[in-house]
């Protein structure tokens, strides 16, 4: 069985390939700033975290296969430093 990551799972995007995943018999992580209890009730299992964090980062795709990176800071209103470090250092 595939082992498969999906930063910022809990999202619209992130989310639907979750759900294509486990239909796919793919064990499913999510990482994210939040847990999902949606997510986590189709099946997959959420890792609460930053991934601008780099020992978490590491941590969680220690043994995975496939990474599908969704994670990203949205809007246009916020500070610069959360962008940053959420869709540049994150990523």
């Amino acid at each position: 069985m595939k082992k498969v990551l999906v930063t910022g799972g809990g999202g619209f995007v992130g989310s639907a390939i979750v759900r294509s995943l486990l239909k796919l018999d793919c064990q499913v992580f999510v990482a994210g700033r939040n847990s999902y209890p949606r997510i986590e009730e189709i099946g997959a299992t959420c890792l609460q975290g930053n991934i601008s964090d780099r020992d978490f980062t590491m941590q969680i795709c220690d043994g995975i296969d496939t990474v599908f990176h969704t994670a990203a800071k949205a809007g246009i209103w916020g500070r610069w430093q959360e962008y940053n470090s959420t869709n540049i250092i994150g990523t």
